[in-house]
């Protein structure tokens, strides 16, 4: 893959998040995001079929998952999918990746402190995701957006809590402006607290060029990149089929 409009070197591999962790995975990462999820008054992805598609990844090799505590209509529908699935397999053959951070209304109407990478907001939700998901630990925990109501230090010191309580193995970013992550990564490493070791932009060939900035500092940095929606939300099966 080129990454155009740069002279900065870039990672030779921008979905290998092997590169800086100790989490054994493929190179593809199989996406929940509709897993549960209302259209229409019809939900897209049921039980049965995320079962079905998990047992698919599986049979593939892919022992990658993401999802997230707000996927699905009723929140935590995802994990629940997940957790159910994971019942009837080792836990210890995969790895699960989740993003925190939007409004939670799993356990109905969502107050002052459920959003955001506050203390109270992480901590609630870390728990409530291990749970639903039936583990006692996550191995990569992102952030899902920046939190410009929140000191970056309360998050991470937050989040490096967890890490040393064995709830999360590995942190990391989702979307940000380059100095932003920049800023995170100088604080962790003035502050000993843990580094996001992973990240996660929207990335694929239609659109590159914001995240050019953002991509020179995971190329700096030495930080794995797991990019979301590589394949635009599926533009480009549609674009054939509807031809």
């Amino acid at each position: 893959m080129s990454f155009p409009n740069s002279s900065s070197p870039r990672p030779s591999n921008p979905g290998n998040c092997r590169k800086t962790t100790d989490i054994g995975i493929k190179s593809i990462c199989f996406g929940t995001w509709r897993f549960g999820k209302e259209t229409g008054g019809v939900v897209e992805t049921d039980r049965e079929d995320a079962h079905d598609l998990l047992d698919a990844a599986w049979e593939h090799g892919i022992n990658f998952i993401d999802t997230a505590n707000v996927y699905g209509t009723h929140h935590g529908t995802s994990e629940e999918y997940i957790g159910d699935w994971l019942d009837d397999h080792d836990r210890e053959d995969f790895v699960i990746a989740l993003e925190v951070y939007f409004l939670f209304d799993g356990w109905g109407d969502p107050g002052p402190s459920d959003s955001g990478f506050g203390r109270k907001h992480i901590r609630t939700q870390i728990d409530g995701t291990l749970d639903r998901l039936g583990t006692d630990y996550l191995d990569l925990y992102y952030i899902h957006r920046w939190d410009d109501d929140v000191p970056i230090e309360t998050t991470l010191s937050t989040l490096s809590d967890l890490v040393r309580e064995g709830k999360i193995n590995h942190l990391g970013a989702g979307t940000m402006a380059a100095w932003k992550l920049t800023k995170a990564l100088w604080k962790s490493d003035v502050n000993g607290w843990e580094r996001f070791d992973v990240t996660q932009p929207l990335h694929h060939a239609g659109y590159y060029g914001d995240v050019a900035e953002y991509l020179d500092v995971y190329a700096d940095q030495d930080i794995a990149v797991c990019p979301y929606s590589p394949l635009a939300e599926g533009v480009p099966h549609r674009q054939v089929r509807a031809r």
